[in-house]
């Protein structure tokens, strides 16, 4: 069975970080050609950072955990 230890949350943080990164960047390409309006791009990208923020929550949670 598959279970999260330190070590692998703290990877999927990582991959999580980075795959977030990669969208913003994405996203804001998308935003400099006019693709998608400014709410749009507020929302995804509050989304985005959400989501990156949360995994780093749980590796804090896990971590500190006695």
């Amino acid at each position: 069975m598959f279970t999260l230890t330190p070590g692998r949350l703290l990877l999927l943080a990582i991959v999580v970080t980075v795959a977030c990164a990669d969208g913003a960047y994405r996203l804001w390409k998308r935003r400099a050609t006019d693709d998608i309006g400014p709410r749009t791009f507020g929302v995804v990208l509050a989304l985005l950072v959400l989501g990156a923020g949360l995994v780093w929550a749980g590796v804090l949670v896990e971590w500190l955990a006695p």
